[in-house]
């Protein structure tokens, strides 16, 4: 961890600064059938027995691998390494960034798409990410907010695991986001909930599976 950098940056007070640009959540059927122009790929893994000393705070690290391509199937293998966090016991510890988010350009639309390594090599429905691991997964998706939006970029929607969305929900809600009415009951109507009239910070969260879920979720 010594090449680590630390996060210095304030992610609250970062996510108050939002509010005064944030473009509006798109409606669920905005976020279906759509090519993105841009995708960022969010790949958590948990690396066991990381810190393994007597009298360390915690054992186990998360770690969220980013990296982002242009919104199309066929260009996934040419993603661009952005970053990768390190996530401690829920809390940050440090970052390596590798290239900067500069592709990402003024007014172009993204998605986020959040990956959990073991579930690619599970066959068991039940299998998820823990607890700490969507905690991060949440935490790095809502970094990728802000440096969407510094690009003057918008977020459409963060894509989840359909095995780990409540987990990842759960997640959101801890750092303060939080579940709001949709305006409609399959999603697919308004988005101006309760508080979105005032500026407030959103995300759209749905699955990747075919029963879709769709989740609004507002900064409190």
């Amino acid at each position: 961890m010594n090449k680590v950098k630390r996060i210095v940056a304030p992610l609250l007070v970062a996510l108050t600064s939002l509010s005064t640009v944030q473009t509006p959540v798109p409606t669920f059927a905005a976020t279906q059938d759509f090519e993105y122009d841009w995708i960022v790929d969010i790949k958590t893994t948990e690396l066991k027995d990381y810190f393994k000393y007597k009298g360390a705070a915690f054992r186990d690290i998360s770690k969220a691998r980013v990296s982002y391509y242009a919104g199309r199937a066929s260009e996934k293998d040419k993603a661009t390494p952005y970053q990768d966090l390190y996530y401690g016991g829920r809390k940050p510890l440090g970052l390596e960034r590798y290239s900067p988010l500069d592709k990402i350009e003024y007014g172009d639309n993204v998605a986020i798409r959040i990956h959990h390594e073991s579930l690619r090599k599970s066959a068991s429905a039940s299998d998820s990410m823990s607890d700490a691991e969507a905690w991060a997964a949440a935490n790095a998706a809502m970094r990728v907010m802000l440096d969407a939006n510094l690009r003057k970029a918008s977020v459409l929607v963060v894509i989840v695991p359909a095995r780990s969305f409540r987990l990842i929900q759960d997640g959101f809600g801890q750092q303060r986001f939080l579940p709001v009415a949709d305006g409609g009951a399959d999603g697919a109507g308004s988005t101006q909930a309760a508080g979105a009239e005032t500026g407030a910070v959103q995300i759209r969260m749905v699955s990747d599976s075919d029963a879709l879920m769709s989740q609004i979720l507002s900064y409190q």
